[in-house]
């Protein structure tokens, strides 16, 4: 049977975040104070490390999600010590994946070292072009602008010359 899923967790070698464009969200990647220089207490409240938040994807259903591993029972002593400094997130959101897209970033960061697979497996690469571009407005091509100008000087100048001329 194929794989149609994977989930990966976050888990950069310095302590790394995901900024996950599809979704624009930062997403936590594994903490682990041995990773550091100098870990100095850091190492005594966090020993085993904070484990980075979860991203998966059901491809063929086109279903996303991130996971927050502190909610399991197995990481109860270290979300105690979490939860000192704030909130956490929701043990799992969800959202509409689209699939050539989720494919292409989540494959992307498990390439670079950002991300390692945990269950599942990567599929084949779905049909379809992903969406590598995430900017929400388009600027004007500055070229574009400096020719128009130069067009419309070049007429009020010829505009010029004609008028001395007579």
């Amino acid at each position: 049977m194929k794989a149609t899923s994977v989930v990966v967790e976050i888990d950069g070698p310095l302590n790394e975040n995901l900024i996950f464009r599809p979704l624009g969200k930062r997403v936590r990647g594994r903490f682990d104070p041995r990773r550091m220089p100098d870990p100095g207490k850091l190492q005594q409240k966090f020993p085993t490390g904070i484990p980075g938040q979860r991203l998966g994807c059901d491809f063929a259903a086109g279903q996303g999600f991130i996971e927050e591993p502190l909610h399991a029972p197995e990481h109860a002593t270290v979300r105690a010590a979490v939860a000192k400094y704030g909130a956490l997130p929701p043990e799992r959101e969800t959202f509409p994946a689209h699939a050539p897209t989720w494919y292409f970033w989540l494959r992307g960061a498990c390439d670079c070292g950002l991300a390692h697979v945990v269950e599942g497996a990567f599929p084949d690469a779905p049909q379809g072009e992903p969406v590598t571009e995430f900017i929400t407005s388009k600027r004007p091509d500055p070229l574009t602008g400096l020719a128009a100008a130069i067009r419309e000087q070049t007429a009020v100048l010829s505009l010029l010359l004609d008028k001395l001329a007579k």
